[in-house]
């Protein structure tokens, strides 16, 4: 590669690299925030990445919630997610709901012959330093039970 040639792709790179620099990244409204941050809960927690789960609970009560954290890695999957839909964002200061409806294909044996369900859920979440953080409860029978008569 000649020296001018060489000359001129540093040039251009560095011109762009210049322009760059001077476009500012705009800020998200707290909604966008939030659903991003949702949906990235689900990707994880649907594929079962137990790590990035972790990271998006609220840190205030992420140890307590350790426990059951470890069983998911542990156990097999109880149910298959077929899909995830937002519905909707509710935000209320540093604290927020979104509900969602899912398709779940629940995998225990002697609910194998369920077709897939739809399944309305509502998460908690909070908002600490700028980030939005799902507040996870532990699992309830009884709300399990619940999905599966509605």
């Amino acid at each position: 590669m000649t020296f001018y040639l060489k000359a001129f792709i540093t040039g251009t790179c560095l011109i762009g690299l210049a322009s760059c620099a001077g476009i500012q990244r705009a800020e998200l409204t707290p909604e966008t925030a939030l659903s991003q941050r949702a949906e990235l809960y689900w990707e994880a927690f649907t594929s079962r990445n137990w790590d990035q789960v972790e990271q998006l609970i609220d840190p205030e009560i992420r140890d307590d919630i350790a426990p059951y954290i470890q069983s998911l890695r542990q156990s097999q999957p109880m149910a298959e997610y077929l899909a995830y839909r937002e519905k909707g964002i509710e935000i209320d200061g540093d604290k927020a709901l979104v509900t969602y409806e899912l398709e779940i294909k629940y995998l225990h044996p002697m609910l194998l012959q369920l077709p897939p369900q739809q399944v309305e859920a509502v998460d908690d979440w909070v908002r600490r330093n700028n980030q939005w953080y799902i507040v996870e409860k532990l699992p309830s029978m009884q709300e399990f039970l619940e999905s599966l008569t509605n």
